[in-house]
Parts: C-alpha cells; sequence; structure tokens
C-alpha cells in the first residue's frame, strides 16, 4: 500500500486544513512498486487506485480552509473521505472523458490521471451539520445521504514516471474557487466539485407581455380582435436560487487570463435538494403602469392598431355614410383631421375615395412594418423618444462585436436585451447575429426619421394623444347629474359612455337609464386606479411565476451533466478574480445580473439563452362581447386572475368551480381551496361586409368555430402547523398525477430536511391541459364509449375510497357495490329510489380483501347512497355528453354563444356533487382520466405542484419546492 503524508509539503494549503495521511492501493499493489521504482505507468495500470484519507484523531477533516468563502465539507473525528485515481489512455471510453468533454486533448502519447474524492454527512449528525459556507450556506440542516464531492483531471506525457504524476496530481490539488490570478491551469486541467446544494443566479432577460382571446368579437358597434405578439416592454432581472445536484467545474479559458467555467447537474442523485426555489427580490418590471390601459384601450377601439383595422375593413368604393358608420362616433372626428393631414382636403363626398386610397396605403405601411418597432415606438413616444435615438445613435456607431461590449451605458444594454432577448448571448458569441441586429438598429432608425413612416409615426401619436384613458374619464367626470348626462352632445364622449356601459348612448332613454349610466361612469372611473393596481400586482405575480416554473422545468428536463451556465472570466483584473470566485462558489448573479462584456463571456447554457423568454406573461381574453368594461374594472378582484406558468386570465364570465374549506384548531387554521377553470375559446363567423353575421335570431352571439378547449386545475392546502402524516395526506395527488414517485417517500426526505418540524406549510397543485388533450378527450372516442368511460371511471375513483378501509368497516362494502355494474342496472329498472331501497342485495367481499372472501347484505342507507350516486353519475354522464356535442358541431355549425357557456357551466358544476360522493378531487380524477385519453392523440398535461415550508423559528426562512411531472 502506498502511503502519502498531508502536510504543507505535499499538498497545496488550500485542501487540507489538518494532519493525517492519504493511502492509495489496488488489489496487487501494483501501483507502489512502479511508484517506488520511477517506473512510467502502462496500459497494464488501468484498474482503479482506492484512495483512504485517514485523519488525526483529535482534528476533523476539512475539505477546503476554514473561514473562506467557499466550498468546504468538514466531518467528525471519526469521519473519512473515500474516493479513487483513475488512470485514462487514448482509445479508452470513460464517463469523465464524456462528461468535462475532453476527447480533443486525450491524442497519443497522452495520458489522463484523475482523482475523484466523495463523501456524505454522516446519518448521525442528521439535521445538526451544514455543508458549505459562504453563498452556498443551506438554511436548514442536512441529513443522511447529502453528498459532496472533488474532481481533478490533469493531462500527462504518458513517458512521465508515475512518482511524477502522481507528485503533480496530488500536489496540485485545490478547490476550483481558490482563484489566483498567478494559478493558471494547464490545458485540459480541470478541478471540480460536486454537491447536492445551492446556486445563486440572475435571470436578466426582457420581460413582455402578449393579449390573446376570442379572435372576433363584437365590444358594442364594432368588430375587433385582440391578438398581439409578444409585446416586449422593458428589461428585468430576476435574482433566484435553485437547489439541486451540481457540478462547478473550472478550467483553462482562451488564455490564461480568463477562467472557464461551467455548471452541470450533477451525476448524483439525490431528492432532498432536489426542487428547492426561492427568489431573493422582486424584480422590477417597468413599463407597467400604463400596460392596463393598452389592454383596456384594445377592449374599447381606441388604440392604433384597432383603428387602422377597421378602417383596413372599409372598402375603397365606400361612401362617406359608410365611413362613418364603420368607424364609429367614437373616431368619427379623429378620421376627420386625418383627412387634412393625408389628402390635404376637407373630407366629403367629393374625396372619400381618395382618403379611403391614402387610408389603405398607411395601412399597408402599417402591416409592413416589425411590430417590435411599433411597440417600442408607442412606449417611447411620452417624452422618451430623444433617449431612445440617443441610444440608437450609439448603437448605429458599432462596427464590431467588439466595439459592443465596449459599450457601458445602462440604458443601451437595456435596449439592446429587448430588441435581441431570444438571441441576446447569440448576439455577443456569433459575427453573423451581430450582423443581423446591425441591419434591425438601422431599420428602427429609419422609421423614426424616415419619410416614408410618417403617416405611420404621426398616426400613432394622434391616437395616444387623442384617446387618452383618463383623459376621457376627465371630461366625463365633469357631468354630476342624469340631466347633464342626457345633455351631453359631444359625440366622441358618448361613444365613449356607450363602450363604458356596454350600450349606445342613444339607447338611454329616462331618467331611470342615465342615472344607471352615470353611477357606472363613476364606478369606472373611481376603481380605475384600484384596478390598475390590482392588474400590476398580478402581471408581477405571473412574471414571477413564469419565470419560476420555466427554470424548474429547464433544470427538470436537464440530463445528467448537461451545462446549464457557461461562462468565461478574465481574472487578470480583481474585479474579474472576484466574480470567478463567487460564480466558482455557486453564486452567478454578479456575473449574470449586471453583465460586463469585457471581463464576462457567457457561453450557451440551459440557464442562459433558453431562459431570455421566462417573463413573458399571456394575457388571455374570452367571454367579451357586448360586456362593457365597467364590469371589468368593478370586478377587478374576480376579473383578473393569475395563473402558475405566467398566464394573467381577464374575463367577464368564467367557467370554473370555487370550493373552499377551513378550519381553525386553536388560531392554527388550516384550508383547502380548489378551482377548476374549463376555458373555451370561440370565433365568430364575421365574413367582410357583413358585420352581423354573428348575430342569430334571437340577437344571440354565434360561435362558429371553437378555436381552443383548455382547463386548469388549481388545488391549494395550507395548514399552520402540519404533521408528517398530513403532509403524506396533502401529496396523495402528486402520486397520482406522477409528479412524485412516493409521497410516503417524498414526505420522509422533507423531513430529513426540516428535522424542528414543518410548521407551516402549504401546497399548491397546478395542472394544465391543452386544446389537443381536452379536445380529444372529449370528442375522439364515440358517444357510447365515452359515456362507458366516464362512469366506470367516476365509480372507480368513488369505490376505491371505501375499499381502501379495513375489512371490518361497515362501510367497506359499499365500495365493491359501486363496482357492480348489475346494481346500476337494477336501478335503473326500478326507476324509483324509495323502492330501489326496498331490495334485498348481498354484496361479495373478494379474498384479497378478507380472508376467505365474505357475503355482506346491504343496508336500506347504503341503498339510498347508491341511487344518490346513479342519479349524480346520469346527471354527470348527460352534461358531459351535451358539451361533447357542442364542442364536435364545430366548425361550421352556428352555436348560440349562450349555449356554449351554459354546456361548459352546467358540467363543470358536477365537481360539488361527484366530490360529494367520492371526496376532494373525484371531478377533477375523473376529468384527468379523461384528458390522458385525449393525450395519446398529441395532447399534453404540463403539471406542478409547489411546496413551501416555512418551519417554527422566528429567524426561519421560507423553503420552496417545485415538484413537476
Amino acid at each position: 500500500m502506498l502511503s502519502l503524508p498531508i502536510n504543507a509539503t505535499t499538498f497545496k494549503k488550500t485542501f487540507f486544513d489538518g494532519n493525517g495521511n492519504l493511502e492509495i492501493s489496488t488489489d496487487q499493489d501494483t501501483w507502489k512498486s512502479i511508484y517506488d521504482s520511477g517506473q512510467p505507468f502502462t496500459k497494464d495500470n488501468q484498474k482503479l487506485a482506492q484512495i483512504k484519507l485517514g485523519m488525526a484523531a483529535t482534528k476533523p477533516f476539512q475539505f477546503g480552509q476554514p473561514g473562506t468563502n467557499g466550498l468546504k465539507l468538514s466531518l467528525g473525528i471519526s469521519g473519512e473521505a473515500n474516493g479513487s485515481v483513475k488512470l485514462i489512455w487514448p482509445g479508452a471510453t470513460d464517463p469523465l472523458i464524456d462528461a468535462y468533454q475532453l476527447n480533443e486533448f486525450l491524442t497519443p502519447g497522452r495520458l489522463y490521471a484523475a482523482i475523484i474524492l466523495s463523501a456524505k454527512a454522516d446519518a448521525s449528525v442528521k439535521g445538526s451539520t451544514t455543508l458549505f459556507s459562504g453563498p452556498l450556506k443551506a438554511d436548514f440542516g442536512v441529513g443522511a445521504g447529502a453528498n459532496a464531492g472533488y474532481d481533478r483531471l490533469v493531462l500527462f506525457d504518458a513517458t512521465r514516471p508515475a512518482r511524477e504524476v502522481l507528485g503533480e496530481l496530488f500536489g496540485g490539488v485545490r478547490l476550483p474557487q481558490a482563484v489566483d490570478p498567478g494559478d493558471v491551469l494547464a490545458p485540459g486541467e480541470i478541478l471540480a466539485f460536486r454537491y447536492g446544494g445551492y446556486l445563486n443566479l440572475s435571470a436578466s432577460v426582457a420581460w413582455g407581455y402578449s393579449f390573446t382571446g376570442t379572435r372576433d368579437y363584437k365590444a358594442l358597434d364594432l368588430n375587433l380582435a385582440i391578438d398581439y405578439a409578444v409585446r416586449l416592454a422593458a428589461s428585468a432581472s430576476f435574482d433566484y436560487r435553485l437547489a439541486g445536484e451540481f457540478s462547478i467545474e473550472r478550467r483553462r479559458g482562451k488564455d490564461a487570463n480568463s477562467a472557464h467555467i461551467v455548471v452541470r447537474k450533477g451525476r448524483e442523485s439525490s431528492t432532498q435538494f432536489a426542487a428547492d426555489f426561492g427568489f431573493e427580490a422582486e424584480a422590477n418590471l417597468s413599463g407597467l403602469p400604463d400596460s392596463p390601459d393598452k389592454l383596456l384601450s384594445a377592449l374599447l377601439g381606441t388604440d392604433a392598431k384597432s383603428i387602422l383595422q377597421v378602417l383596413a375593413t372599409v372598402e375603397e368604393n365606400s361612401t362617406l355614410e359608410g365611413l362613418e358608420k364603420s368607424v364609429g362616433k367614437l373616431a368619427k372626428k379623429f378620421i376627420y383631421d386625418r383627412a387634412g393631414e393625408w389628402i390635404g382636403k376637407a373630407l366629403d363626398e367629393t374625396t372619400v375615395k381618395e382618403f379611403l386610397a391614402a387610408v389603405h396605403q398607411v395601412v399597408t405601411e402599417y402591416q409592413g412594418i416589425d411590430d417590435r418597432i411599433i411597440h417600442l415606438y408607442e412606449d417611447f413616444l411620452d417624452n422618451k423618444v430623444p433617449g431612445l435615438e440617443a441610444s440608437l445613435n450609439l448603437l448605429l456607431g458599432v462596427g464590431t462585436q467588439q466595439d459592443l461590449q465596449r459599450i457601458t451605458d445602462g440604458d443601451t444594454w437595456d435596449l439592446i436585451r429587448r430588441l435581441w432577448n431570444e438571441k441576446f448571448n447569440d448576439l455577443l458569441l456569433k459575427e453573423t447575429e451581430f450582423e443581423q441586429f446591425s441591419e434591425f438598429v438601422k431599420k428602427v432608425k429609419e422609421f423614426l426619421d424616415g419619410g416614408v413612416a410618417k403617416n405611420v409615426r404621426d398616426f400613432i401619436a394622434s391616437v395616444k394623444k387623442e384617446f387618452p384613458l383618463d383623459g376621457l374619464l376627465n371630461q366625463l367626470a365633469k357631468y354630476d347629474t342624469p340631466d347633464e348626462l342626457k345633455a351631453l352632445a359631444d359625440e366622441k364622449l358618448q361613444a365613449f359612455v356607450g363602450r363604458i356601459i356596454g350600450r349606445t348612448f342613444a339607447e338611454l332613454s329616462g331618467n331611470a337609464d342615465f342615472q344607471r349610466a352615470l353611477k357606472q361612469i363613476q364606478a369606472v372611473r373611481d376603481k380605475i386606479d384600484q384596478f390598475r393596481k390590482t392588474y400590476a400586482k398580478a402581471v408581477k405575480l405571473a412574471a414571477h411565476q413564469s419565470v419560476a416554473f420555466h427554470l424548474n422545468y429547464l433544470y427538470k428536463r436537464a440530463s445528467k451533466g448537461e451545462s446549464l451556465l457557461d461562462v468565461e472570466i478574465d481574472i487578470s483584473t480583481t474585479e474579474g478574480a472576484r466574480l470567478a470566485e463567487l460564480a466558482l462558489s455557486g453564486d452567478f448573479t454578479g456575473v449574470l445580473k449586471g453583465y460586463n462584456p469585457q471581463l464576462v463571456r457567457i457561453n450557451k447554457g440551459k440557464f442562459t439563452h433558453e431562459v431570455t423568454r421566462s417573463a413573458q406573461v399571456n394575457i388571455s381574453i374570452f367571454n367579451w362581447n357586448y360586456k362593457g368594461i365597467v364590469e371589468l374594472v368593478q370586478n377587478s378582484q374576480h376579473s383578473v386572475e393569475t395563473v402558475e406558468r405566467g398566464l394573467l386570465h381577464v374575463y367577464s364570465i368564467d367557467t370554473s368551480i370555487s370550493q373552499t374549506t377551513e378550519k381553525d384548531w386553536k388560531k392554527l387554521k388550516e384550508a383547502v381551496r380548489s378551482n377548476f377553470l374549463l376555458s373555451i375559446v370561440g370565433q365568430s363567423p364575421q365574413p367582410a361586409g357583413s358585420p352581423d353575421s354573428a348575430i342569430g335570431p334571437e340577437n344571440e352571439y354565434l360561435i362558429e368555430t371553437i378555436r381552443s378547449v383548455t382547463a386548469k386545475y388549481d388545488l391549494l392546502f395550507e395548514d399552520d402547523r402540519t404533521k408528517a402524516a398530513e403532509l403524506t395526506q396533502y401529496l396523495q395527488l402528486a402520486e397520482y398525477l406522477r409528479l412524485i414517485p412516493s409521497a410516503p417517500q417524498t414526505v420522509n426526505d422533507i423531513e430529513v430536511q426540516f428535522p424542528q418540524g414543518l410548521g407551516k406549510v402549504s401546497v399548491k397543485y397546478v395542472v394544465n391541459y391543452d386544446d389537443a388533450a381536452v379536445r380529444n378527450g372529449l370528442i375522439g372516442p364515440g358517444s357510447e364509449d365515452l359515456s362507458r368511460f366516464a362512469r366506470l371511471t367516476a365509480r372507480g375513483l368513488v369505490a376505491a375510497k371505501y375499499t381502501g378501509m379495513r375489512d371490518n368497516d361497515w362501510l367497506a362494502p359499499m365500495g365493491f357495490a359501486f363496482l357492480d355494474q348489475g346494481l346500476y342496472d337494477a336501478f335503473h329498472n326500478i326507476g324509483n329510489p324509495e323502492a330501489f331501497a326496498q331490495k334485498t342485495v348481498t354484496v361479495s367481499l373478494p379474498d384479497w380483501f378478507v380472508a376467505g372472501g365474505k357475503k355482506v347484505v346491504l343496508r336500506k342507507s347504503d341503498l339510498w347512497v347508491l341511487a344518490k350516486f346513479y342519479k349524480v353519475e346520469d346527471k354527470f354522464v348527460e352534461r358531459l355528453m351535451k358539451l361533447r356535442g357542442l364542442v364536435k358541431l364545430a366548425p361550421g355549425a352556428r352555436i348560440p354563444e349562450e349555449d356554449l357557456r351554459d354546456a361548459a357551466r352546467h358540467f363543470v358544476d358536477m365537481a360539488d356533487d361527484l366530490d360529494e360522493e367520492g371526496g376532494t378531487n373525484t371531478f377533477f380524477a375523473v376529468f384527468d382520466q379523461l384528458a390522458q385519453r385525449g393525450q395519446s392523440a398529441g395532447g399534453t398535461r404540463k403539471s406542478a405542484v409547489v411546496i413551501e415550508i416555512t418551519p417554527p423559528g422566528a429567524n426561519a426562512k421560507k423553503v420552496t419546492k417545485y415538484l413537476m411531472a
């Protein structure tokens, strides 16, 4: 056995703090003889040599120096860290070479020597040992199974004596974060630390939002469309931490002055750290104050895109009367004013065709301009254009990528991120991307300066000036009485009143109508600020949820060893060395947040290139037809709803069912809240020249095509003092949804992390089904097949509640009764619950449930329960089939909106009845089985359970876990 002393002459001081010895052994101990004789290794020495680190009796084994800002592993006096040394020759297949991508270095005549150390926390120190100091220090104890490891790989000439190879291999051992500008890594050398713990990161992205909803809808006298591409608002930084299994590796960069740092998903497997996530601070999303107004303007038809959209439908041979009817009274004067600008003449019957020709030219120009340029100009209109032009002029003076990286102006970098969001990192790495970016910057500048786009620019600016939401509301504030409102003569304000209340001004007749309209206007004016605050808060929450889900999804989907982060840092400067030391200790916030391209180069990685779209919020608008804006504003607490994954629903009528159960145990609350939402977005028939074709004979709004049928389910458990058994119960659904392999095992792992108790816990389920899953689940099978499937699924889930009881429980036989089709047939043959309850019914309990089997006669009360369930089952299937029929009819059929809304609502309303029979989640579980059938045709179910744990103690911090399918 080869034994080497551990001291300052043998190893660098950054490795061990303590005395002891290092023993190297192989099966035949061949390494000792080669080492003693001074011979080189040969290919015969391919077996792993085992390492045992024996420690002095009075000092613990310390991996890393105490008091530093880096990684270290400390074990007790009796602790030991075991590892191995391996030799890797050219042509060999080795996981280390593949993991660190080192094949290019392992050429003939060369040899890789690797030292691999691993350690685990002792089970006896459960809850009392913290593995890491500095940025990676955990907020709670780590129990048995937490791991840490270290790899060092060094490339040698194969003819070097074994003594020199081992001497340099062990003599150069140091932790990756021991950054010293004078300590230059050799080409191909790797220093890596493997651990279960946290990464501190920052997602610096361009955040944005989009509007989608019913493609065509009627807002009073206008036919409009809400379908905006993603509108980027500004750049934002999200500082966060993510726990998992990682390896942080350092190697030589492009030159000796740089450190190449790569974070990979760890090769080890541990559930104790997996999925912990938390934001370190709330991101500041600029662009929010007026973004609700942009939504409201789109719904009112007072934004530039909506007005141009209306103008685009006016035929060139239309009359002045036809033009006025199309644009409505709200925009009538505005359109007359444009005539003077565009054709230099007053608009009348003799000039209308000339004006319409100019209109279509502006529409064509508008449609030919990149949406990003339009949105940018709209957002910078309020005295911000000079700042935009200054940044553009700075960018126009940039001739190369290197020049771009020398820019230090923060506003300009924000603009760069906004313009080139998803390709930001490629812009800094690829010359072709830089060339495309430069061309786009020129287009933006041309739009601001060019005469070709003057009419479009002026039109956008004029719309924003003419239809300010606050300005119009302030003008209406002058009308304090119904009589004053009745005397309102301004056509634009009359039309604005109509858009607010959902009725035309001409439809208001008596004092009661004007009194009601005045109250609605005042309610909007009084509530508008609250709506903006509610909206802004919801958008921020949605943006954070979008980022959180996306980042956890990226980590979940990353394969073992895949690159999560890949950066190069110039360590020749004090600041660069500081950033590198922090990054190698797991804190990448400084590297990513205040991005300095003169010090940092970001290469492709999951948490850089694939995170750019993570802060986008999708605003879904549906069921918005004749309703006035007053209902949305007055009911903002209900009508603006944030959904996990960064989705914001804005609606006036939903098809959802919510249930809440709360208990108060000596001021320690328990609550269960569930919400099932079925969203059906339809398209109305509106061919050109026939805008009323969407209206049926009974003034019904008709849906011809159902564009999407999606569903989501939220379930929240909250408990101020949670026991392990309770958490296991809360996570049973997660096991059913295959988000976790086992609820008891997951709870056991969590208990290890929180030895002082779980404290306050919330468990939130978020399950989303896309259009294909729901639609195919509904209409894929035949009617009879779907009906039978729904019945059997419901019965099976309800029966499971009873068959899971003990065999001597008096309710247990009911489970087997639910599964008996013959009893259902008997009930329907009799047709009367009271008569059915008089029957003598015997149920057989199988051998697996009770030894030897058993027959039990059901009581009269049991038969009443069965009869009640059968009626619920029949109603559920009837409503399911009605909804199926309406969804299957489209496209082509004219479905009254109210019929579809009622069918959806009545179906979802069954949740209460089914859950009463089978317990919480029964309705959802049946729907889940239905949607899973739809997944076979390409649908998807995106699911997650979010667990928030705040352990007992005044200074305890909340830990958030995302468990995802």
